[in-house]
């Protein structure tokens, strides 16, 4: 660790009270140039160790966060700072992908990773590893998020339920990263802790990752498993299986409900209200069933085979996650309503959006809804993201300064728009200034939006990102399934005036196919949305820079706005 930060302004906290004494005296002799702060007296359990050490000042007070299990046999300094220069870089968390040994990692190749993939939408390889990084402020949402856990689940989040909870917590504050790692982790077996590990992860999974919607189509390629090659010896695959016999027996006979759907039914259940801890202890001994299985087949399986089959049981989940009678296909909309959210406080660089949201819903008595679509000005996005530039920093071109004299528009921000764009002209002689983004899009001075005299706001640098990061916390703070677009205003070259588009969009497909009277007819989905809430979002409307519009029929899809751009960077 002290390798790792190599600077003096570091703190290392040994927050496992459950090691030996002689971890904790060698802890506290091994000289450092990071400060050292030993914490004792810790109630048992790993989450309750994290959740601990991360309320402390040292922690709350840290710009990264980094989490690494104290049994790594070894371990790399460069990893460590992989995953903290992937949070500076702007990812929420960073966790480590290292390929696992085909007879290990039962929890996360055959439930943890496909469960979160199919409900979510982020694959993570390894989603229980211990070894993460992490941003201040999504460290501080989780532990908002452990305060309203239920007693049960809360329980589970102090044992190993915090890496599934802090992972599922994260995710919906912004972008996850995978550090790949070439070669298998050396640590401490895990096989005689599954019991344990199953009971304090599966029902916090549950609970989760039951607040999603699954979309209809994923939008990728087969899952790729890493599964190490390792010879099992004879005597310890027959040790495994008994234990996996002492714990439930094996089934008589053939399994009618085969792995995954056993999995799929648990998610359904907690989906429909059930509690995540009893769907967990009914899905216990087809886990076990589905481990034994793999184990006493595995053996002979070479290590394409053992890959081949774990991703294809991650596409059945998948698939089993779709509620029955699902469609790729949305109904017709024959009316709808919108709304502003308001009053809308006045945002800050760094601030967060969807907290922000999710105060003002509280503020006013508003609950979002499944299906409901939240329209966000693209301005709001950009300030949160903290893409302000100061004009003063600015040196125009020649070229600049001439379009400036032409249009009026100060000679800083044509040069903004010139390095913004890779293309561009004027709509008449005065202006406005057409660009095509870099991003693809076609919009007037590339999108950039005035702030006061002195700056600008430049767009967000990956709007669909930025939709689906925003999505994704509305609905772990509100619970509904619901889909964002950002809106952004544009001119048009033939006529005065702006209308508004999408540049971003997440859990809604951004086109939609009509067919009327025998014609075929694809439709720009998603501008016609950011439209409709235009009328009452921004300048154009009523200055609220957040809007809800409901009872709108879509295709659920993360395929996001820059799927239908014809100039895609």
């Amino acid at each position: 660790m002290d390798t790792t930060f190599g600077e003096e302004r570091a703190v290392i906290l040994h927050a496992d009270s459950s090691d030996t004494p002689d971890t904790a005296r060698r802890f506290a002799t091994t000289p450092t140039r990071a400060r050292k702060v030993a914490l004792t007296g810790l109630a048992r359990g790993k989450g309750a160790q994290i959740l601990a050490a991360a309320r402390r000042p040292e922690v709350v007070d840290a710009a990264v966060v980094l989490i690494a299990d104290t049994d790594t046999r070894n371990p790399d300094p460069a990893v460590y700072r992989a995953l903290l220069d992937c949070v500076r870089e702007g990812a929420a968390l960073a966790i480590a992908d290292y390929p696992r040994h085909w007879s290990e990692a039962n929890l996360t190749n055959h439930l943890a990773r496909s469960l979160i993939a199919a409900a979510t939408g982020h694959d993570v390889p390894q989603p229980l590893a211990g070894d993460l990084a992490v941003s201040r402020d999504a460290l501080a949402a989780a532990l908002r998020a452990a305060e309203t856990l239920p007693t049960e689940l809360s329980a589970c989040v102090d044992g190993y339920g915090i890496d599934a909870f802090l992972l599922l917590t994260v995710a919906a504050r912004g972008p996850v990263a995978s550090v790949r790692l070439d070669e298998p982790k050396q640590h401490a077996g895990s096989f005689p802790h599954l019991p344990a590990f199953y009971h304090q992860a599966v029902p916090v999974l549950l609970h989760l990752t039951a607040a999603w919607n699954p979309l209809a189509s994923p939008g990728r390629g087969p899952a790729l498993y890493r599964v190490a090659d390792r010879e099992l010896e004879p005597a310890r695959l027959e040790a495994m299986l008994t234990t996996l016999d002492g714990l439930a027996p094996p089934p008589d006979g053939y399994d009618e409900r085969p792995w995954p759907l056993p999995a799929a039914d648990a998610w359904h259940a907690v989906n429909s209200g059930a509690p995540a801890s009893d769907a967990a202890r009914q899905l216990w001994p087809h886990y076990l069933h589905r481990v034994r299985d793999w184990l006493t087949s595995g053996q002979d399986a070479t290590t394409r085979q053992r890959a081949q089959q774990l991703a294809a049981a991650h596409a059945r989940l998948h698939t089993a996650l779709i509620p029955a009678g699902a469609s790729t296909t949305a109904a017709s909309t024959s009316g709808f309503s919108a709304f502003a959210l308001e009053p809308f406080p006045e945002l800050q660089p760094g601030d967060d959006l969807a907290g922000a949201i999710t105060d003002v819903l509280i503020r006013t008595g508003t609950e979002l809804r499944d299906g409901d679509i939240v329209v966000v000005a693209s301005k709001v996005v950009s300030i949160t993201e903290k893409r302000y530039v100061d004009l003063a920093s600015v040196t125009p071109s020649p070229e600049a300064v001439e379009i400036s004299a032409r249009t009026g528009k100060p000679a800083e921000v044509v040069q903004l728009v010139l390095d913004s764009s890779t293309e561009h002209f004027l709509a008449t002689e005065r202006g406005p200034i057409i660009a095509r983004h870099i991003l693809g899009y076609q919009l007037t001075s590339a999108g950039i939006d005035r702030a006061g005299t002195e700056g600008v706001w430049l767009l967000p640098v990956d709007p669909d990102a930025s939709a689906r990061a925003l999505r994704d916390a509305l609905i772990t703070y509100t619970s509904a399934t619901v889909a964002v677009a950002i809106a952004d205003s544009d001119g048009r070259a033939d006529r005065r005036g702006a209308t508004v588009i999408s540049i971003g969009a997440a859990g809604i497909s951004p086109l939609r196919t009509t067919v009327h009277g025998g014609k075929r007819q694809e439709e720009t989905f998603t501008d016609l949305i950011a439209a409709a809430a235009g009328i009452i979002l921004g300048q154009r409307g009523r200055g609220a820079p957040v809007a809800v519009l409901r009872g709108i029929s879509y295709t659920a899809s993360d395929d996001g706005v820059a799927a239908m751009l014809h100039h895609r960077p």
